[in-house]
């Protein structure tokens, strides 16, 4: 009985730990990956990303333009 309760405690250990190590990015998105405070390869494109728990920092990047409304008196006057 408790070799079965340790068996499902260790499979469970694992599911979470393969959980936390997948990260996905959308088609607009890159991901650069810190091991320990240094850069991992550069940026990572869209997809699964597989990382380390615990060690490893995902920082995404967006690569969507973004546009503001840009009215006639905000604009320099270089005239």
């Amino acid at each position: 009985m408790v070799v079965a309760i340790v068996v499902i405690a260790l499979v469970l250990v694992a599911l979470t730990g393969a959980a936390l190590s997948v990260r996905i990015r959308k088609q607009y998105e890159r991901a650069v990956v810190f091991r320990l405070g240094r850069v991992q390869g550069g940026a990572r494109g869209p997809g699964l990303i597989a990382i380390v728990p615990l060690v490893d920092r995902v920082h995404r990047a967006s690569l969507r333009i973004v546009t503001t409304r840009c009215t006639p008196d905000s604009r320099p006057n270089y005239g």
